[in-house]
């Protein structure tokens, strides 16, 4: 009798052994295949790329810049909203700050339609499409009380900055690499920054963004995380 309660004892401790393997190894593989590790690993190699924008002597990464308005990003159709079919090739043409944080989250597997409709700016991000009123309603909260956004930012998050007094939806659009006490590192796109070499230029650049900020400095306002079911299977 005791050698049958011992071998059923056995048996459940290795099922739950196995089980707790199983889950482990689960939680392995979430680990590795977190969209924010592609989403940042991509936002770094067109960094690395040392994406300019183009000047009136050099064309620089125009090309580049076009690829993730038109086809790789938003997939617009023009990167001229008063042309159609209109490449980018002049600096301020098209304020593309969404359009490389779309195509970095294209990378992951962010659906085409949310791209295209709520990443061209910050105002359709946290106020929704200007034309349905349709809102992607991911954005990241945080208790003032109690928590500051060091506690709930991450990686990969789609964080919007701008200054005080100016428009509540924000300025620009940036994603997170690193969170801090009171600041986090972006890579961002259409911004004056730090490139791979150090030097400093406009393009795709590193960047940092304080919590607490005044005057004209760009600050953390809002933060977007998108989820599981907005990404393709």
């Amino acid at each position: 009798m005791f050698g049958k309660i011992f071998g059923r004892i056995q048996v459940a401790y290795t099922d739950a052994t196995a089980s707790v393997r199983h889950a482990a190894r689960a939680a392995a593989a979430e680990k590795v295949n977190h969209p924010s590790d592609t989403v940042m690993g991509e936002a770094l190699n067109q960094w690395n790329r040392t994406v300019r924008e183009p000047t009136r002597r050099k064309p620089n990464s125009a090309a580049v810049i076009d690829g993730y308005i038109r086809e790789t990003g938003l997939g617009w159709s023009s990167a001229d909203t008063k042309k159609h079919d209109a490449a980018y090739v002049k600096n301020g043409q098209f304020h593309w700050c969404g359009a490389f944080a779309a195509h970095c989250w294209a990378k992951a597997g962010l659906k085409a339609s949310i791209r295209k409709k709520f990443m061209p700016s910050c105002y359709r991000l946290i106020k929704g499409h200007p034309f349905s009123g349709k809102r992607w309603q991911r954005q990241v909260t945080y208790n003032k009380i109690s928590q500051t956004w060091a506690d709930v930012l991450q990686p990969g998050d789609i964080v919007i900055v701008g200054e005080k007094g100016g428009p509540v939806w924000g300025r620009h659009i940036t994603l997170c690499l690193e969170v801090h006490k009171d600041h986090i590192v972006t890579i961002e796109g259409n911004a004056r920054g730090e490139g791979p070499d150090g030097s400093w230029y406009e393009g795709v650049v590193r960047q940092k963004r304080p919590f607490e900020f005044s005057g004209k400095t760009y600050g953390v306002m809002h933060a977007i995380r998108p989820q599981r079911e907005d990404l393709d299977k």
